[in-house]
């Protein structure tokens, strides 16, 4: 009874109950709706109020007894399509149709993330374990003079020779060439820069001294110098600072194990056979 009690009350417990229910549904729906098996085509109530409730969502009011005529037209028109292109397996082998039923079973494994309830102290647990994940990175502010793609060396050096002798910053923006590049990045994590600038532009930057020039350095867009403004060092939150996160993450590693053990389910009822790939010819 004890154990009874503790996989009910296992959050993977609760997907698959979810989960079933969900395929049940489905199940339901579909054989109200439809039948592919025999040419009898039954409109039924729950259908058109279905169709009245798509029709009301996009256009804010419900339809005339014209216009349900028309969507019930509309969809016997479009089974009569669907059920003739299944009779001639047109619906086989066709990557599109596999992929959106792939994404509709999945939709069906995966119940929603707000019926998962967790106490603080397994939040808390979970935290602890994937500690890296919340480790709020190394940052740094700086400011860019832009010399443009292909720069002369006349033109480097000349701007090195002018920021070395102590010029302020705002002197030193008029050096650059006009861009749409911002001149002042707040700070920013390494990561940040680098899908902006490029892997060498964040790998100086994070290289270099605060309060001095640096350059040339190459980026994505061309050659800059660079002003190291203000730095902040990686630190570790404190659990009540990113609990939102922790929360979120947490639910999508439920879902994401519980889907797994669906699958994992489902596999059971096939027998999967592997033919064996013929033996390539060696390469003359």
């Amino acid at each position: 009874m004890i154990f009874l009690q503790k996989i009910i009350r296992e959050p993977l417990f609760h997907f698959l109950m979810i989960g079933l229910t969900l395929f049940f549904i489905f199940d339901m729906t579909v054989s109200i709706d439809s039948d592919t098996n025999n040419s009898k085509l039954t409109i039924s109530k729950q259908l058109q109020t279905r169709l009245g409730l798509q029709f009301e969502t996009t256009w804010k009011r419900k339809p005339t007894d014209t216009e349900l005529s028309n969507l019930i037209n509309k969809y016997l028109r479009e089974e009569v399509l669907y059920r003739e292109a299944v009779l001639l397996g047109l619906d086989r082998n066709d990557t599109v149709i596999r992929q959106r039923l792939r994404q509709k079973m999945e939709f069906l494994m995966e119940p929603a993330a707000s019926l998962l309830n967790v106490s603080d102290q397994e939040l808390k647990t979970y935290f602890k374990q994937n500690i890296d994940q919340y480790i709020l990175p190394h940052k740094v502010s700086f400011v860019q003079v832009y010399l443009g793609e292909q720069p002369d060396n006349r033109l480097i050096e000349s701007v090195q020779d002018k920021l070395s002798k102590k010029i302020t910053l705002e002197e030193a923006e008029q050096l650059g060439k006009t861009s749409l590049l911002p001149y002042h990045t707040p700070l920013q994590s390494k990561e940040k820069i680098e899908q902006t600038f490029g892997n060498r532009f964040g790998a100086a930057l994070m290289s270099s001294t605060s309060n001095s020039w640096v350059g040339p350095v190459s980026s994505t867009y061309g050659v800059h110098f660079l002003y190291i403004l203000n730095r902040s060092v990686a630190t570790r939150p404190e659990f009540e600072q990113v609990r939102s996160k922790v929360l979120k993450d947490w639910r999508y590693q439920k879902i994401k194990e519980a889907k797994e053990q669906q699958l994992q389910t489902l596999l059971k009822k096939y027998t999967v056979v592997i033919e064996p790939q013929d033996e390539r010819q060696p390469d003359e």
